[in-house]
């Protein structure tokens, strides 16, 4: 989920800045497990490179239909949809750039996320959410 695999030999948290030379290691066998986006696993779990465990999310995910959510098999994990935002400068033509957006992401993203305030709400609830679930972990802030 952040970027960070468990070595198989050394048991610890090895950080990455991205995924692919996670997956990398997670194939030679040098992780022991790996979180990565669903969309990212499918063609490594269809070719039976990896096996996947199953989803951090509350409900099965229309991916992988048959693999069961974390709460299914009783391991307490909330949900860990992935999700994006667009940020922009102040001086930039907001309505034009917010027009093409509202556009290009109208099959993608329900209606009534499109709004400031909806992002503004979510982004709270997120950093309240996570910052709980980082401090009970005892992660460091960075």
């Amino acid at each position: 989920m952040f970027n960070s695999a468990v070595g198989v030999q050394d048991a610890v948290h090895v950080p990455y800045r991205a995924a692919a030379p996670a997956l990398q290691n997670m194939i030679a066998g040098r992780l022991d497990h790996y979180c990565l986006l669903a969309a990212a696993a499918v063609s490594f779990i269809n070719d039976h490179s990896l096996q996947a465990l199953a989803v951090l999310t509350a409900e099965r995910s229309p991916l992988f239909p048959n693999l069961p959510t974390t709460q299914e098999q009783c391991i307490p994990v909330v949900d860990g949809y992935y999700w994006n935002a667009f940020f922009m400068r102040t001086a930039l033509d907001r309505q034009a750039v917010q027009d093409r957006l509202r556009t290009a992401a109208s099959t993608a993203v329900a209606p009534d996320r499109h709004s400031r305030h909806y992002l503004r709400t979510f982004l709270r609830s997120e950093i309240t959410r996570w910052a709980a679930i980082m401090s009970s972990a005892g992660v460091a802030q960075q």
